[in-house]
C-alpha cells in the first residue's frame, strides 16, 4: 500500500496515500477500538454546511483568498452532493481522548 508521513508532536504516522484524513484521524483508527456505528451522513453535512457559511464569510471579510476559500467551498459542494462518505472512517464515539481528532 502506498503511503505518505505525517509528523505531529507525537511523531511520524504513515497514512495511506489516497485517504483525505491525517494524522489524529489515523492515530484514532489505530489506538481506539470502539465500534458503535459510523457518524450519521445528516451529521456531517450539517457540520460541512456551517464550514461552507464560514469559508464564505471568510472569503467576503477577506480573511481568505478566493483560490483557498473557493477550493474549501467546493470541497463543502463536493460532500454536500454525497461525495467521499469512505473519507470519515471514525466511529460515532470516538472523541480522541487528545490524541485524535
Amino acid at each position: 500500500m502506498n503511503c505518505r508521513i505525517e509528523t505531529d508532536l507525537l511523531g511520524k504516522k504513515e497514512i495511506p496515500a489516497g485517504a483525505y484524513w491525517g494524522i489524529h484521524t489515523q492515530r484514532a483508527l489505530e489506538n481506539f477500538t470502539v465500534k458503535t456505528g459510523p457518524v450519521p451522513s445528516i451529521l456531517i453535512k450539517s457540520i460541512v454546511l456551517v464550514k461552507k457559511a464560514c469559508c464564505i464569510s471568510n472569503m467576503e471579510l477577506g480573511y481568505i483568498d478566493n483560490i483557498k476559500g473557493g477550493a474549501i467551498v467546493n470541497a463543502c459542494d463536493e460532500i454536500l452532493g454525497g461525495a467521499l462518505p469512505d473519507q470519515f472512517p471514525l466511529d460515532a464515539m470516538q472523541g480522541g481522548a487528545g490524541t485524535s481528532t
